[in-house]
């Protein structure tokens, strides 16, 4: 199994070179830039208004044309959002005082990818763990500070 959060010179190379890696992707998580931005080195807009890249599900969608067979998108205030299977799946973000933002991601992606690991058919919990996770990383400065244990996590999220 694979999960990928490409860094952004990956992301800049675009899609071409990053075609037959996506093929081979289980679960592949950006935020929504990153999103756009990929999606714009792979899709010609000819005359389409590129509003439509604004557009988190035209984004899920053309990403998981391209192979990966689960894609998460991150949209900060905005929640997050999933497609496996033709099945969207949306998580609220979790409302804390923001202090700083380094590592917000990856706490999301490595709390998205544990909960999938534990149970993984439940890409609905893994989006709300990955949520809720995140948003206590926020409440901290640096990458490691205020990302709770799974023993954390269950008290919080069962509440």
């Amino acid at each position: 199994k694979i999960a990928w959060n490409p860094g952004g010179a990956q992301i800049q190379d675009g899609k071409k070179a990053m075609e037959a890696i996506l093929k081979r992707i289980d679960v592949l998580i950006l935020n929504k830039d990153e999103a756009i931005e990929l999606v714009l080195s792979g899709v010609k807009l000819g005359k389409r208004d590129p509003a439509f890249l604004n557009k988190t599900l035209f984004l899920l969608h053309i990403l998981s044309e391209w192979g990966p067979r689960i894609v998460v998108i991150t949209d900060g205030k905005k929640g997050a959002s999933a497609l496996k299977d033709d099945k969207i799946y949306k998580a609220k973000a979790v409302r804390k005082k923001v202090v700083d933002t380094t590592g917000v991601g990856d706490a999301f992606s490595a709390t998205f990818i544990a909960s999938l690991i534990e149970d993984p058919k439940n890409i609905q919990r893994a989006l709300e763990w990955g949520a809720l996770n995140s948003a206590y990383n926020l409440t901290q400065v640096g990458a490691q500070e205020g990302v709770l244990t799974r023993e954390e996590l269950l008290e919080k999220f069962n509440k």
